[in-house]
Formats: structure tokens, C-alpha cells, sequence
């Protein structure tokens, strides 16, 4: 099933909805440039993300935009230009991991839209030890790159794609919650994407 992430933009406290089409019934997902949901004084991007299943196909539909880029879609790999005149509509379809953006005149107004596995196909896992952490997860076709973290950035790991998708955390206290991120690469989209994840806490084994 098609979902959508609200996802916590990375520059403030606050989220983004891609909302339901507003112009054609074709498309899943919608943005309009024309709506800036940080405010005028606020120049983060309007970030967000569409998880896409295997097999599954999405239609993200840009609206009012003067500008929109993507890769990996039915747009063309790294098109971005004048594609789009200020109020037209502008979509793309994907059935593969990628991106989408659109820029409003003058870029005051920017989102960027990524399409990426669902939680449920990364299937990150950890496996507690006395002050450790062993995570485990799924290969996902097409990823360049995944990078396990610890959210303050205290300890992380680089595993390129193809190598045993495991890593452990040593030296962590036990009975300490500690939260952790996990980002995907793809160099064929010039995209990556993190995926934040409640709290492991290491344990001496019982």
C-alpha cells in the first residue's frame, strides 16, 4: 500500500504533507509551490518522503512550480531545468527509488520529495550485548551505500553495498537508550535518505 511519511524537517521543529492530488485524479501524491508550509522567512525545503513496496508504482504530481528536477522517475535521470512554467503541473512516475523537487520563481519556495524502501524493507534490527549493539538489516537493490549512526553522530558505521549488511556498537552502557539512524545511498539518483528509529539499549545477556 501506497503511504506517506510526515517527516520532521531537518533544519527546524515542524512537518511537511505531501497532500492527496489536487489537480489529477492519476496522481498519488501532490505539492504546490505556490504554498510554502515553512513561511516566507524560513528557507528550509519542504522535505518529505513516499515510501514505495517493490512492485508498486507512484505518481507524484508537482503544482505552480517554475522549476522541477528528479531522478529516477518518468521525469529523466537528473533532469532538472525550466521544465515547468510558473502554474503549470508537472508529474512523475516512479517505480523505483529516486526523487522529485520543484522550485517556486526565485527558489523562495522549495521541496524535494524522496522515494524510498519502506521501514518494513530495510528491516534494521539490533541485537543487544554488554555494552553493544549488533544491527543487521535487508540489501536493498540499487542502494550504493548504508550508514548506521548513533543520532548524535557519537559512533557510525559505512557499509558499501554488497558487503555483509551488519555492525556493531561497542563501548555503550548498558541500560542507556541510545537512538540511532539509518541512511540509504543510491549514486544512480544522487540521493540519500535517513530513516530514524525509536530507541535499542544495550544489556548484558541473561
Amino acid at each position: 500500500m501506497k503511504r506517506l511519511l510526515m517527516f520532521i524537517l531537518l533544519a527546524l521543529a515542524g512537518t511537511v504533507t505531501i497532500a492527496p492530488p489536487a489537480v489529477h485524479a492519476i496522481a498519488d501524491y501532490s505539492f504546490d509551490c505556490g504554498v510554502d508550509l515553512n513561511g516566507p522567512s524560513n528557507p528550509a525545503d519542504n522535505e518529505a518522503a513516499v515510501y514505495l513496496s517493490p512492485g508498486e508504482t507512484i505518481v507524484i504530481e508537482a503544482v505552480g512550480c517554475d522549476v522541477v528536477c528528479g531522478e529516477g522517475g518518468s521525469r529523466g535521470t537528473a533532469m532538472c531545468g525550466a521544465d515547468s512554467p510558473h502554474g503549470a503541473t508537472a508529474t512523475s512516475t516512479f517505480t523505483g527509488w529516486g526523487w522529485f523537487s520543484g522550485r517556486s520563481p526565485g527558489d523562495a519556495v522549495v521541496y524535494w520529495i524522496h522515494v524510498v524502501p519502506d521501514y518494513s524493507d530495510v528491516n534494521l534490527q539490533a541485537v543487544a550485548g554488554d555494552g553493544s549493539l549488533t544491527f543487521t538489516w535487508d540489501e536493498i537493490a540499487g542502494a550504493s551505500r548504508y550508514t548506521v549512526a548513533v543520532r548524535d553522530f557519537s559512533q557510525f558505521c559505512l557499509v558499501n553495498f554488497g558487503s555483509p549488511t551488519t555492525c556493531t556498537f561497542t563501548g555503550l552502557n548498558n541500560g542507556q537508550n541510545y537512538l540511532f539512524e539509518f541512511r540509504l545511498e543510491w549514486a544512480a539518483v544522487s540521493d540519500m535518505y535517513w530513516y530514524s528509529y525509536d530507541p535499542w539499549t544495550p544489556s548484558v545477556p541473561t
